[in-house]
């Protein structure tokens, strides 16, 4: 009797146990046969997704990011709520996976410096990793906007605002640890109801 694999599962189930190993040891550390030995199956096993530990780190923070992005797609959607509350919600949610993902996020910080040094242009990856947030916050402010929940701006400029805030967030966690998630969970209101009407 032959074993039935169901190579998409194992797939994630791969980026998963990788993004852990990675949070936990960082990206150079992390080798290869570590993660093939933490997944329980064979180097050669893993050649057959990906082919380089680069594109296993890759493969799972788009896999972090895209889950996260389809949970902010789906409060985006709930439409009888009014847009202010949805983007401080979304928001809130981005804010507590920061805490949540601590680790992974510098990890991505020491990846990406380590591209930069190495000459890689390191905008381009940063931005096909986050164009869909960027999207949403410029969505959900047009929305805002229209429905006279929002002082009259650019949504763009406004998604912009709020994306830089989420980044010196991502900051604030990763280097200096000196803001905790209620100082981050002010903040977000505060910014959110400086857009209101």
């Amino acid at each position: 009797m032959s074993i039935v694999v169901d190579h998409a599962t194992r797939r994630r189930a791969i980026l998963e146990v990788a993004l852990r190993l990675f949070a936990e040891s960082g990206y150079s550390s992390v080798t290869y046969q570590h993660i093939a030995d933490r997944c329980g199956i064979a180097r050669t096993g893993i050649y057959r997704y990906f082919r380089t530990k680069r594109e296993i780190f890759d493969a799972a923070i788009r896999q972090e990011t895209d889950l996260l992005l389809v949970e902010l797609t789906l409060v985006s959607g709930e439409e009888d709520r009014p847009a202010a509350q949805r983007l401080e919600a979304i928001l809130l949610r981005v804010v507590e996976s920061m805490f949540r993902l601590r680790g992974v996020l510098t990890v991505i910080l020491e990846y990406l410096l380590r591209q930069k040094q190495d000459g890689d242009d390191i905008s381009r990856k940063v931005r096909r990793h986050t164009v869909g947030m960027r999207l949403l916050l410029r969505q959900l402010v047009r929305e805002g906007v229209h429905r006279g929940e929002f002082a009259p701006c650019r949504p763009g400029d406004a998604a912009d605002m709020l994306f830089a805030l989420l980044e010196a967030m991502v900051l604030e966690v990763t280097v200096s640890n000196m803001i905790d998630l209620h100082e981050m969970e002010r903040i977000v209101a505060m910014a959110t109801r400086r857009l209101q009407a």
